[in-house]
């Protein structure tokens, strides 16, 4: 007697919405930020700015304040990842074991280990997307991301309506994400994280222990993030900011202010993996949108370790 598996469902079929949400979703950063669903294309944040004023008390009804409403558009083009796998390949070599070749029960060899690689991969990539454009997954020039109007080169920002707050570079890691600590907003202070690459997270480290400082200590960090000493301000690595400015950008901002846009509503989102009888392979195809974007550009802060 043996075990009749005809009736079930593939690996990929079976996981289809999880392994989506898994490459979309997936981001570290997107741990932190804003998730902004139901976007097809183009949605508009809408934000809300409250200014009263407080004024001495009077017989006479005297309105002395604003409540100013603007918006900022999220851009998130329609993305795919394209990819063939011929079975044959394996055969002759290791794993070829796995290759099936009874028509209508093709397998694909290491099925649920390929495809939670392309899974990790995705998100790797969207991760860079956010940080550093659409770009960074080879479509120039479509989407919105955090550094869009930031020339690292200067520390200066650039582009209309990116009042960004900004540092010149300064040497040592520690000292440069200390004066861009010092540049943050005070409006935003309290909720302010430091993000900087993976690299200058290590230096940063460093700096610490070279410094003796007895009151910090980096064995108690956690999911690469610490305290910044004498502060109540964390310091977190994320792998998107790794390509930036040589992976020596810093970057600060309350983390509610920063937006990623997908859709993830209406089914747009496709996750498949099939076997082609025309083409005598299986076929990988996934597909989503996304977009980064800043709701308030002048509570941001920008700075490079020289």
């Amino acid at each position: 007697m043996a075990f009749d598996v005809s009736g079930l469902t593939s690996y990929v079929k079976e996981n289809n919405d999880l392994l989506i949400a898994k490459s979309v979703l997936g981001a570290e950063t997107l741990d932190v930020i804003n998730l902004q669903t139901g976007v097809k294309y183009q949605e508009r944040i809408h934000l809300l700015a409250v200014s009263p004023s407080i004024q001495a008390a009077s017989c006479e009804f005297s309105a002395n304040g604003d409540a100013t409403f603007t918006e900022r558009t999220i851009t998130a083009p329609a993305l795919k990842v394209d990819m063939t796998f011929c079975p044959e390949d394996f055969l002759g070599k290791y794993g070829e074991w796995e290759v099936n070749h009874t028509a209508g029960r093709e397998t694909l060899p290491f099925e649920e280990k390929l495809t939670n690689e392309i899974t990790k991969n995705i998100a790797r990539q969207v991760e860079d997307a956010i940080w550093q454009g659409i770009s960074a997954l080879s479509v120039a020039g479509l989407g919105d991301y955090v550094s869009e109007y930031i020339d690292f080169s200067t520390s200066s920002a650039l582009g209309a309506g990116a009042d960004w707050s900004s540092v010149t570079s300064v040497a040592g890691a520690y000292s440069a994400i200390l004066a861009v600590y010092g540049a943050i907003p005070t409006e935003v202070l309290a909720d302010a994280v430091i993000f900087v690459g993976e690299g200058t997270y290590r230096a940063f480290i460093q700096d610490i222990v070279a410094a003796n400082f007895f009151h910090a200590d980096p064995m108690t960090a956690t999911d690469r993030e610490m305290f910044l000493p004498g502060t109540s301000t964390r310091v977190k690595a994320v792998p998107g900011l790794n390509g930036l400015a040589g992976g020596k950008a810093i970057i600060a901002a309350d983390p509610k202010n920063l937006y990623w846009g997908v859709d993830l509503a209406n089914g747009h989102e496709v996750w498949d993996l099939w076997y082609s009888r025309d083409h005598q392979q299986f076929r990988f195809n996934c597909k989503f949108n996304g977009g980064a974007q800043v709701a308030f550009p002048d509570q941001v802060t920008v700075g490079v370790v020289a």
